[in-house]
């Protein structure tokens, strides 16, 4: 319909003029079209009723988003009806609506774990190919190689592979929606000149003025609009990747190995799902900032060379000039951030540990001991982390200050050299306008970079933890049947197990039969092996050799270590 409004304005001012009479079928047609077009975008304003029978009866009060018509998704109608309930009296949770089958946790988390199995199989392919490709043209044979290269890949590669693959349309319908936003945010500096310049010229017909100050607006609202549309797509992109991989990290818990166990304490998997889920997803927000800012810096950069021509590499001098002190402080609050997460790991491990081991601490008097070393580690987390916020406010402090640097430069040298017509009202309203877009770019970035490192240093923890070794679903070969009394429902042959792959086993050559209804108890000495046996039936063991067959369903009820004092 906007788009329609140029011709048909022209075909108004040919009719006005009297070119009805020589062409009336171009006018005619022009007419036919405009209104079928804006028949066409008021049905568009309109919504269907809703079917009689629900198509799904397990959602007893959907969402209305999805039958919301344009306009109401455009401004958010559809959320006034819960709004104005809320108003007049307390909301409780029948008036909450259904979640939707696409953002149910049991369809997030199975689809990123879906996609996080299969890249995760790719890297481990590609590992194992260069690993030999590397064997073979040294000709010796190391089997530390494919750990190292590994390593060298990054592990963080298929966990970002699987989250793109999981949130990209979503992801790149509202990066449409902000680079369009972008483009009626620079279209506001050209129409505020061609509007002063007409209001400057006063032979220019008042129509023009007119459509100016409407082009204005429109520009100015649709920036807003789509803007606010960007926000509501990443919002709840963020809800959907948080259930995720808060979901994947809880999977993971559940299949770890016992020296995986070992290598990741309770601390670490709450710092994982309340820390770093939170700072992943916050990067969502400001990713599209670390490009979006240089285009917009560019696009300021080109306006101002046409408005003040040679005066404007000023302002490109500011800049580079502060780039190294910001690439500078970028490098050492990455460092700063990973020792920060690694002292916070270490205090909620060694706060966990001390919390599930307090009658220990209390029956020896160790309380004392145990808080200095909590609160040694916690001054030296937050001594990371005021250096880190130390440094961000730095580089926060250099951008906001540059924009004044940029403004008083730029006006003083361009007073200097220009001979004549120094700076009228369109240079200077213009100018002005494009400097605040600037000092939002400016705004903006260090946020970005600031989030982008703390992504980053989540992220390979995240796929360092997802990355452990898991239980060998192999190793015992369980199939839970109906067992009638006296038949065999557990049985172990020529069984040798350990703790891990790398480790001599701690049973050998096991051979137990347990018959349906039998009671059996296991005697030995402490160290014998009894709870180790009971793990391999788990299949919390490795298996190097034997077989293991279980056929009914297993419980474990361990019983309450005795520290007698």
């Amino acid at each position: 319909l906007l788009c329609f409004l140029l011709p048909a304005t022209s075909a108004a001012q040919l009719t006005l003029r009297g070119g009805f009479r020589s062409d009336p079928f171009y006018h005619l047609s022009t007419y036919l079209c405009l209104s079928l077009v804006a028949a066409q975008f008021v049905l568009s304003c309109l919504v269907d009723q809703p079917p009689f029978f629900p198509e799904d009866p397990q959602q007893p009060n959907p969402c209305p988003e999805a039958d919301a018509s344009f306009p109401s998704r455009v401004m958010f109608w559809w959320v006034s009806g819960l709004v104005w309930r809320g108003y007049r009296r307390t909301l409780g949770p029948e008036d909450l609506w259904s979640l939707s089958r696409e953002n149910s946790s049991e369809e997030l988390v199975s689809q990123l774990e879906r996609e996080w199995t299969r890249n995760r199989s790719v890297a481990q392919r590609r590992t194992k190919v260069r690993a030999a490709r590397k064997k073979g043209s040294r000709g010796v044979e190391t089997p530390e190689m494919e750990p190292l290269l590994e390593q060298e890949g990054g592990q963080r590669g298929p966990l970002l592979r699987a989250i793109w693959q999981m949130s990209r349309s979503t992801f790149l319908l509202a990066t449409f929606a902000i680079v369009i936003s972008d483009v009626f945010r620079f279209t506001v500096p050209k129409l505020l000149s061609l509007f002063l310049e007409f209001m400057g010229n006063p032979t220019t017909p008042a129509w023009k003025g007119y459509l100016l100050a409407v082009l204005m607006f429109l520009s100015a609202s649709l920036q807003s609009l789509l803007e606010q549309y960007y926000m509501y797509r990443v919002k709840v992109l963020q809800m959907r990747i948080r259930t995720a991989i808060t979901g994947l990290v809880y999977r993971k818990v559940l299949v770890l190995s016992s020296t995986s166990r070992k290598a990741s304490a309770v601390g670490d998997v709450v710092n994982l799902v309340s820390v770093d889920v939170q700072r992943l997803i916050d990067c969502f927000i400001y990713l599209n900032g670390l490009w979006m800012t240089i285009i917009w810096m560019a696009i300021c950069f080109i306006y101002l060379w046409q408005l003040l021509g040679l005066s404007a590499l000023t302002a490109i001098a500011v800049f580079m000039s502060l780039l190294p002190l910001n690439f500078f402080i970028t490098k050492k609050r990455k460092q700063h951030q990973q020792e920060h997460m690694t002292q916070k790991d270490s205090r909620a491990r060694l706060t966990s540990s001390v919390m599930g081991n307090m009658k220990i601490v209390k029956s020896h008097g160790w309380e004392g001991a145990f808080l200095e070393r909590i609160l040694r580690i916690r001054s030296q987390e937050l001594g990371a982390l005021r250096t880190s916020n130390l440094l961000f406010s730095m580089s926060l402090v250099s951008f906001q200050v540059s924009t004044f640097l940029v403004a008083l430069v730029l006006f003083a040298v361009h007073t200097l050299v220009a001979e004549e017509n120094a700076m009228d009202a369109e240079k200077a309203f213009v100018t002005l306008t494009v400097l605040t877009i600037l000092n939002k770019a400016q705004a903006f970035l260090p946020f970005s970079i600031n989030s982008v490192i703390q992504a980053r240093v989540s992220l390979d923890r995240l796929a360092a933890f997802l990355c452990l070794e898991e239980v060998d679903p192999g190793a015992v070969d369980s199939s839970p049947s109906r067992c009638t009394v006296g038949e065999t429902c557990v049985s172990v042959h020529d069984g040798t197990f350990a703790w891990s792959r790398e480790s001599t086993p701690c049973l050998r050559r096991i051979n137990l039969t347990v018959p349906q209804g039998c009671l059996v108890a296991v005697v030995g000495a402490v160290g014998a092996g009894k709870s180790s046996l009971l793990s391999a039936l788990l299949g919390e063991l490795s298996k190097v050799e034997g077989s293991v067959s279980i056929k009914v369903r297993l419980s474990h009820c361990p019983s309450a270590r005795m520290s007698p004092n």
